[in-house]
């Protein structure tokens, strides 16, 4: 009986393991696929419409929003979404520094909010959202954009931040 009962721990070992390798690869499957669908279009719609709804694929969240740098006064405004009409936000701007999207922004580096209510820089806006994830879109260490992911409860991981982030490399050198 030990024997089995060790047997079938191995074997919940190795399909955990293989889950988590397929998981992987299709991963990295939709990264592929994304940046060769970026770089066949020049559509700015179909490109920003690709970005988030491939960030929405990724991460399976709820909403994706990229906001890209308005060349007038520098703020960050919601430019397309997944998950929500683009409208009922398009009224955000974002200075360097203000809010989440310009803390981003300012600094260059990724945010994982695991739960906005507790985060005083957090902007509440039509939806409702329980956590996000923030990444630059930048080109020569400069934000271009700003790509988030949102889920209205369940958390973002480190796994998270590096398939956005990567993504949003894709983008920035599409965008720009």
């Amino acid at each position: 009986l030990s024997i089995m009962a060790n047997q079938v721990a191995v074997a919940i070992s190795h399909a955990r393991l293989y889950a988590n390798l397929q998981r992987r690869v299709d991963n990295l499957a939709v990264i592929n696929e994304v940046g060769r669908s970026l770089s066949a279009t020049l559509d700015p719609q179909v490109l920003l419409s690709t970005i988030v709804e491939a960030s929405a694929q990724l991460l399976e969240c709820d909403y994706a929003t990229i906001f890209l740098r308005d060349s007038q006064d520098g703020c960050f405004v919601p430019r397309m979404s997944y998950g929500y009409e683009i409208e009922r936000v398009k009224n955000l701007r974002f200075a360097h520094g203000e809010g989440l999207v310009g803390s981003v922004a300012k600094t260059g580096k990724a945010l994982i909010i695991p739960d906005t209510s507790a985060d005083p820089r957090f902007v509440p806006g039509p939806i409702e959202i329980g956590s996000m994830l923030i990444v630059p879109v930048a080109t020569r260490d400069e934000a271009i954009g700003i790509l988030t992911a949102e889920r209205k409860e369940k958390g973002f991981d480190t796994t998270d931040r590096l398939l956005l982030s990567t993504l949003a490399d894709q983008a920035a050198i599409a965008i720009e």
